[in-house]
Order: structure tokens, then sequence, then C-alpha cells
């Protein structure tokens, strides 16, 4: 994925999960450790939008690290039924 489309993404992704009226939310060392679904877990994924925006701004490092969120981010959509896995394709290549 180039970092264009990149941020694309990132922006549509943002905008449908404030959409819903979730905020940013970084998990807590407890959260790493337990399973998180539903409404938190959206917002752990919002908070990971507004980090890779930031990571695309630096050296090649960053948008390495940015495509591996962006693939958890996406897994966690198509797990909760956001998305179906078409429309992430899709969403992935315009």
């Amino acid at each position: 994925m180039k970092a264009q489309i990149m941020e694309g993404a990132i922006r549509f992704y943002k905008c449908h999960l404030e959409g819903m009226g979730l905020s940013p939310q970084e998990f807590s060392e407890a959260d790493y450790k337990r399973f998180v679904t539903g409404a938190p877990l959206l917002e752990h994924c919002l908070w990971m939008l507004g980090r890779m925006e930031e990571l695309l701004k630096e050296e090649p490092p960053g948008i390495e690290k940015a495509l591996g969120w962006m693939g958890f981010v996406q897994g966690c959509f198509a797990a909760l039924q956001c998305f179906t896995v078409q429309e992430l394709r899709d969403q992935s290549r315009s």
C-alpha cells in the first residue's frame, strides 16, 4: 500500500469510528493481557490510526510499522463485522 493510499484509508477509518461516537484510547498494560472486543477495541484502533498518521511522517521505518498496524486495524474491522473483507480490500487499493 502506498503512503498516499494509506493516508486516505486512515482518514476514512478515523471518520467512520468518530462518527460512531468513539474516542481514541490507548490500551493499558492490563488490556494487552486480556480479551478486548467491541467498542474498547475500536477505540484502541482509533488511537492506533492517530499514531499511524505520525508514523507516516517518519523515515522509511515509519511506513513499515504503519503497514503492520493497518493490518491489525483491518483485521479488527473484519472480526467485528464493521466492513466486509471485499470492502477492506477495496479501501486498500483506492
